[in-house]
């Protein structure tokens, strides 16, 4: 379900947890700690509940519509002052790595790196945000499963594939859910110490 479609179902109020299955937010809570620095490709709901868990996070979000929603969400919970959400374009436009580039650049060592944005930039952001990510550190990818009964779609059709064998040799737990009627799948990547 795309933003703009939660909105209308859901008038004046904001998401404020991950779209993820049960058992990969627990997965998830399990794995952040309250000094980690975070870096999240995509913002919505995880952008607060990853706020309230972390000491600091950058969110890129390619949509200027969302971005002001979760900017106001992040003022109405008072966690401002612990994100910053920076528009990155999707990679079809011209200066998408630049932008990517820098704000995934800007936490100099991330402990975790959470992505779940457009998928066109998605092998761009694991490649580079696996590079910037500390030793013991976590990537979260979520939508590693397919489209539409093809469980290869995504990484055929943007390169992710290429990007997640890069992480051969990275612990790596898969978990399986159904999220708004959909099956899911979210990779949860450590880093070698």
């Amino acid at each position: 379900m795309r933003w703009d479609e939660w909105a209308a179902v859901h008038p004046g109020a904001f998401p404020e947890t991950p779209w993820l299955g049960p058992e990969a937010i627990e997965f998830f809570k399990g794995i952040l700690r309250p000094g980690f620095r975070a870096l999240e490709h995509g913002a919505g709901g995880s952008t607060i509940w990853l706020a309230r868990r972390v000491a600091w996070l950058t969110s890129m979000e390619h949509d200027p519509g969302w971005l002001a929603a979760v900017e106001r969400a992040l003022v109405e919970s008072g966690l401002r002052h612990k994100a910053a959400v920076v528009r990155v374009p999707i990679a079809q436009e011209p200066d998408f790595k630049d932008r990517a580039g820098a704000a995934i650049a800007s936490g100099r060592r991330w402990d975790l790196v959470y992505v779940d944005g457009h998928v066109s930039g998605r092998a761009f952001v694991i490649e580079l945000g696996a590079q910037q990510l500390r030793p013991g550190g976590w990537m979260v990818i979520d939508n590693v499963g397919g489209r539409d009964g093809d469980p290869d779609y995504w990484e055929r059709t943007y390169g992710v594939a290429d990007a997640l064998r890069r992480l051969d040799g990275w612990e790596r737990t898969d978990i399986q859910a159904w999220v708004d009627g959909k099956h899911n799948a979210t990779a949860f990547c450590r880093k070698p110490a």
